[in-house]
């Protein structure tokens, strides 16, 4: 849960750009973010005292920026959905042509 939600403070669609970059670590990770800390209280102290979950160090410049971008602390840094689909992370041209169905994915992922 993003920080706004957890604080009960009032929440809105930046919420789910949050949620959207943990997905994004567990997808990159193959773990859920703080899925080393084994109480839930601890979990919800990182996350509502501004600390970054962990994700893989070896990430290029643009997928680190893209993360930052959706997991900032504060609700009115992150970017929005149209915004993120903007940032140079994505490249739009290479996912729009790519061809998903032979199922080999290793170039799309060597861009991670």
């Amino acid at each position: 849960m993003a920080p706004e939600v957890l604080k009960k403070v009032g929440h809105n669609q930046s919420a789910d750009i949050w949620s959207f970059g943990c997905l994004m670590i567990e997808m990159l990770s193959g773990k859920a973010p703080w899925s080393n800390v084994h109480k839930l209280s601890e979990v919800i102290g990182y996350i509502t005292s501004g600390v970054h979950p962990y994700y893989p160090l070896n990430l290029s410049k643009e997928c680190s920026f893209f993360l930052e971008s959706c997991l900032d602390p504060i609700p009115s840094n992150r970017l929005t959905s149209l915004e993120l689909l903007k940032h140079r992370f994505i490249d739009k041209d290479e996912l729009l042509n790519y061809n998903f169905s032979r199922g080999n994915t290793n170039n799309l992922i060597k861009k991670l």
